[in-house]
């Protein structure tokens, strides 16, 4: 559960990826590339880190913010921003 302040999400280069919260789905998500558990920078709640997930936030550039899906959906509603699915395999990151 969402305790803190709406995730304040910025518009000015970061790109926002988001992870399925544990408590959500307590078994590693089965069609997601090898995860690892971390807390959600902003509620500090577990989430489910993908192996490609990792791989983009390294070669990213400090470009890249994990979050939990909640704190994602709720600070996009909060910041007027529609929430977008974008499918992580067709960023190209040689650049």
């Amino acid at each position: 559960m969402l305790k803190n302040e709406p995730l304040k999400m910025e518009n000015d280069g970061f790109f926002y990826i988001g992870c399925i919260p544990v408590m959500a789905h307590p078994e590693m998500p089965s069609d997601q590339s090898p995860c690892i558990k971390r807390d959600c920078p902003h509620c500090k709640q577990p989430m489910w880190v993908s192996e490609k997930k990792r791989m983009i936030e390294n070669n990213a550039a400090g470009r890249a913010k994990i979050y939990c899906l909640e704190c994602l959906a709720i600070g996009a509603m909060a910041a007027g921003f529609e929430p977008e699915l974008m499918d992580i395999g067709e960023l190209n990151l040689k650049e």
